[in-house]
């Protein structure tokens, strides 16, 4: 078993190690969508370069309420390269629970899963320190332009973000 020597590695650093020296190894696998390291850590940075020009300055939170997927990991490791502070939300929570806890850890961030929208769509004007531009929801629904969320389209995590947050494209 291998074990790192340096306890200051941050996990962000090795898997930009892996963009560099593994490049076109596989790196996510979800169902039939693939990443590469190289893929997989440009988007990591596109998300947190995002992120930083939206205002996110280190140690703000991010709340996220999504299922497992490659978007999932994407603003995870996104948000931790950028220095923010994910708060991951359940899906079988309560709405009201949920806007509770999105206020008391004082997020300033949303991302939710498109399937979970219609979770926490009643409970938006509780949520007073995320402005609509901060507030992102994933995936394709009909219904996401009447939530008051931005809508990011699922064949790439922010296909959409770029119209509407300008700085990020998609490559899958």
């Amino acid at each position: 078993m291998q074990r790192f020597d340096n306890p200051d590695v941050i996990l962000t650093d090795v898997m930009a190690g892996h963009a560099k020296w593994r490049a076109e190894k596989m790196a996510l696998v979800c169902g039939d969508r693939r990443m590469t390291w190289r893929q997989f850590n440009n988007r990591i940075n596109r998300v947190a370069n995002g992120l930083i020009r939206l205002g996110l300055n280190k140690g703000d939170k991010v709340s996220m309420l999504m299922t497992n997927s490659i978007e999932m990991v994407e603003i995870l490791f996104g948000t931790i390269k950028a220095g923010g502070v994910i708060v991951p939300l359940s899906s079988m929570v309560p709405g009201d629970s949920l806007a509770r806890m999105i206020s008391d850890s004082r997020s300033r961030f949303l991302f939710v899963a498109g399937h979970l929208r219609e979770v926490i769509d009643p409970y938006r004007s509780d949520l007073t320190k995320i402005i609509s531009e901060r507030a992102f929801v994933v995936g394709t629904t009909e219904s996401n332009q009447a939530s008051g969320f931005p809508e990011v389209t699922a064949g790439g995590v922010f296909a959409d973000l770029l119209r509407l947050a300008k700085f990020l494209s998609v490559d899958y």
